[in-house]
């Protein structure tokens, strides 16, 4: 994810550079922009400390960013250099199902023998089973629990909530596992942590970082850069109007927002969907050139 993306070859050019209302994953990362120096910052976090809370409106792209750029920034052999654990499933039994994730995770990246079967570990405690797997992994292991307000959604009256929140608390309070843990989530939601609180009082929100909407030095890098990457370009007439009425939209949802406390922000996902309606009208523009006449011809219908 540089300033000024080369384009891609070719073969690659076909792909839609827009990911729409879809979450960008780590197969994406070559297209997500706008999001560098939320990236350096929570990365910065993850390193220095056991637990990183990360907080979001809904649709501002907490996903996006672990998935498309912290999680790629981690791996790389170029920078950290660290095996990363994602985890989102939170219907199944969220204990047995983050083990099987995390072994998966260390089998495929060669750290553990892909004949261990996770029968073998499944009946140790959380703490032990990451003890053992920190021993295999670049440390310290990080692991991400995504989408986190969906646990309490599907766990709170099952026999696997109670047992799954003491042995979290366990591993993030255990000095001795190298581990660094994220758990995202939206932030209309956490106040459920305060199931934690009888064993981890202050901890929860020692260490966080609220991701905000998109500004509008960063919507226009998400805009132009991945357009660049398959050879079109804005025609700057089109780009300034984007950005205004993307703007405007934003202000216009604030409601009884107080002037003083209105900044220049854009929503992601109104931002997606308004460029992939743009390109699927003009991918196929021979001058590949995303022109203002089309966005104001959208915007008639």
């Amino acid at each position: 994810m540089t300033d000024e993306p080369s384009p891609l070859p070719v073969s690659e050019q076909a792909r839609e550079p827009y990911k729409g209302l879809r979450p960008y994953e780590e197969q994406d990362q070559d297209y997500f922009f706008g999001r560098d120096a939320d990236r350096d910052i929570l990365i910065d976090k993850i390193l220095a400390n056991k637990l990183t809370s990360l907080f979001a409106a809904t649709g501002v792209g907490k996903s996006s960013l672990l998935q498309a750029a912290v999680m790629p920034r981690l791996k790389d052999p170029r920078h950290e250099h660290l095996d990363v654990v994602y985890f989102r499933d939170w219907v199944a039994d969220p204990l047995f199902e983050l083990k099987r994730t995390a072994l998966k995770v260390l089998q495929e990246r060669g750290r553990l023998d892909s004949g261990i079967p996770l029968e073998e570990l499944s009946g140790s405690s959380l703490t032990e089973f990451f003890q053992f797997c920190a021993l295999f992994a670049r440390q310290p292991l990080v692991v991400i629990l995504d989408q986190f307000e969906e646990f309490f959604q599907y766990q709170r009256y099952t026999e696997d909530f109670q047992p799954f929140i003491q042995q979290l608390s366990a591993i993030i309070t255990d000095r001795d596992t190298s581990i660094a843990l994220v758990i995202s989530m939206r932030e209309d939601f956490a106040l459920e942590l305060n199931a934690f609180k009888p064993y981890l009082p202050t901890l929860l929100f020692e260490n966080f970082y609220r991701l905000e909407k998109l500004d509008k030095e960063s919507a226009k890098t998400a805009i132009v850069q991945p357009a660049e990457l398959v050879g079109f370009h804005y025609e700057p007439a089109l780009l300034d109007e984007l950005l205004k009425d993307l703007v405007v939209r934003e202000q216009n949802s604030r409601g009884k927002t107080p002037i003083v406390e209105i900044m220049d922000t854009v929503e992601p996902p109104y931002l997606q969907i308004t460029c992939s309606q743009l390109w699927n009208l003009e991918q196929l523009n021979p001058e590949k050139t995303v022109r203002l006449k089309t966005y104001e011809d959208r915007k008639c219908k």
